[in-house]
């Protein structure tokens, strides 16, 4: 888990919240009876303390990622659909910045700690200066 933490404690993190909660993440919807955590540079070393003592114990993880919509189609021949819609997803999150980061802990059966299970890293971004496709902010 040390690799988890280094890795996001060098992403930008935003220092506030946002009001608008109608674009909420599939972590949330799944994960209604546990308490979800925003993390934002305020609280980050504070939350990076708590997961690293819950690890120990739910150490499996299931991940979700919120990117600002899809700017961009690839071009050209594909092997497959399948082939065509990973090439997509790739050039959009290489081009784009990533809004929020899931993260919901478990342990080996499946079960997911009392009180908070779930955080959201809320990432920096910038209408005036960050690329996203429109129907998606």
């Amino acid at each position: 888990m040390p690799g988890l933490c280094a890795a996001l404690s060098k992403l930008s993190l935003s220092s506030t919240s946002s009001s608008d909660d109608s674009s909420r993440s599939t972590l949330d919807l799944a994960n209604e009876a546990s308490e979800i955590r925003d993390v934002w540079a305020s609280n980050l070393e504070e939350e990076f303390s708590t997961i690293r003592r819950l690890v120990q114990k739910y150490n499996y993880v299931a991940m979700d990622t919120e990117f600002p919509g899809v700017v961009a189609q690839p071009i050209g021949k594909f092997r497959s659909i399948t082939d065509y819609q990973y090439q997509m997803l790739r050039c959009n999150v290489d081009l784009l910045k990533i809004i929020q980061l899931g993260v919901t802990f478990l342990d080996e059966n499946g079960n997911r700690p009392e009180d908070i299970s779930t955080w959201q890293f809320n990432f920096k971004f910038c209408l005036s200066k960050d690329m996203f496709a429109q129907d998606s902010i």
